[in-house]
């Protein structure tokens, strides 16, 4: 064998053993978790970014925008755009939360 060619090897081994680790989340992220967050704030209206959600589930800012839309989508959270190309979600003020 080549050793040039061994760390491609030894590298394609490891990816297809899974020895590098997962490159995923160890956790599965809901709509639930990021509801959660709203609900459980001191002020349940108070409108959060993707990046600041993310930061605060522990979640990837792509998979905290994805659930956040989700949510708007289905009328649970309301959005707007701000700036060139912010985004920002908030509960309804007609939705009750669970401290209401």
């Amino acid at each position: 064998m080549d050793l040039n060619l061994f760390p491609v090897v030894l590298f394609y081994w490891n990816l297809t053993h899974n020895l590098m680790g997962d490159p995923g989340p160890d956790k599965k992220y809901t709509a639930a978790d990021v509801l959660a967050l709203f609900e459980q704030g001191s002020n349940p209206h108070e409108p959060y970014t993707a990046t600041e959600a993310a930061e605060k589930i522990g979640c990837s800012r792509a998979t905290a925008y994805n659930l956040l839309t989700e949510l708007a989508d289905e009328g649970t959270l309301n959005s707007k755009k701000v700036g060139a190309s912010a985004r920002v979600w908030w509960l309804p003020s007609t939705r009750q939360s669970n401290d209401d």
